[in-house]
């Protein structure tokens, strides 16, 4: 791999209900062509929560191109360079999409 792939990472566990709940928190800086990488720190820490800042992404690019298919996709892209916000959240989450 020639280029650097930036991620910073925070893994947290919350309690709900009385389970572990674990939140991913990740600067991005461009998930475009970092979609390996993202899935490689999935597996790591295992997480229910992933949320993501600089995703970088425009609306042309599909989720199913960047995101793994066991988890939720909420997105919000930037029309600018830079910016773009997501939270992935596993499927057997109950979840609601609201506004």
């Amino acid at each position: 791999m020639g280029s650097r792939v930036t991620f910073l990472v925070e893994a947290s566990a919350y309690r709900i209900e009385g389970k572990s709940l674990v939140v991913l928190e990740v600067n991005c800086k461009s998930v475009n062509d970092k979609g390996v990488e993202l899935c490689d720190l999935v597996d790591r820490y295992k997480p229910d929560v992933v949320i993501g800042m600089e995703t970088w992404l425009k609306e042309d690019i599909s989720k199913a191109e960047v995101f793994r298919a066991d988890f939720t996709t909420f997105r919000s892209d930037r029309s600018a360079r830079g910016g773009g916000l997501l939270s992935l959240l596993k499927i057997s989450l109950p979840v609601r999409s609201y506004g």
